[in-house]
């Protein structure tokens, strides 16, 4: 399931079922990134999108900064001492899904990295984009010219370099 189309509410997220979430987020099941909004680093964690105040039924809607969203994770702890449930805002444009997939050195390939594959018969030169295709219904990498389906076969790199087009 893509990430926009999966919504979590604070009471399912956080009273129901946080110790679930917290385990299955780092076992791969609904995994985001995001950058924080207080310090600009990278997190990783589960997606929480929280609607700040209930809306009248008369005449009102929601405005975008009637809605925070956060990433929540697992804090810190010593030895037998219980494990905290960090929740910090992040910048909604960062907001990426994990794919499912890890590249060849074992880092998690999120929506819109930039990555390096190649199969038996072809290797990319140029950095594809990581993007969910509606049409098919699952994660393709893309460039100007070219769509390609991901194959369990391919082997993925995440590029390291620098580029022009960080949509």
């Amino acid at each position: 399931m893509h990430w926009k189309e999966y919504r979590m509410t604070l009471k399912d997220t956080v009273l129901n079922k946080g110790v679930v979430l917290m385990q299955n987020v780092y076992k791969g099941d609904k995994l985001f990134k995001a950058i924080r909004k207080d310090n600009g680093k990278e997190v990783q964690g589960a997606y929480l999108e929280h609607i700040n105040r209930q809306i009248c039924v008369l005449d009102d809607y929601l405005k975008p900064e009637d809605i925070t969203h956060y990433i929540i994770f697992g804090g810190f702890a010593d030895w037998n001492m219980p494990i905290p449930v960090q929740m910090v805002e992040v910048i909604p444009e960062t907001v990426v899904q994990y794919i499912g997939r890890n590249d060849d050195d074992d880092v998690p390939i999120f929506d819109k990295d930039l990555v390096h594959w190649q199969t038996t018969a072809y290797s990319s030169s140029i950095p594809y984009r990581v993007t969910w295709d509606k049409q098919t219904c699952r994660y393709v990498l893309k460039t100007e010219h070219d769509v390609v389906p991901i194959a369990k076969d391919m082997k993925i790199k995440i590029y390291k370099g620098e580029t022009k087009n960080d949509e």
